[in-house]
């Protein structure tokens, strides 16, 4: 989940395609997982950056 966080903070890539890009093949299973972690939807994660 940090390649995934890193991703968010580093690119513009898709969280869909950062969920495939770090093993995931279901954009919800991803963002559930990430929130699991993190606290926060992928998208919203990458919003409190901006």
């Amino acid at each position: 989940m940090d390649s995934a966080a890193q991703l968010l903070r580093e690119s513009e890539m898709r969280v869909a395609d950062i969920g495939a890009a770090v093993g995931y093949d279901s954009p919800s299973k991803f963002s559930a997982a990430f929130k699991s972690v993190w606290g926060v939807c992928p998208a919203d994660y990458r919003r409190t950056l901006q």
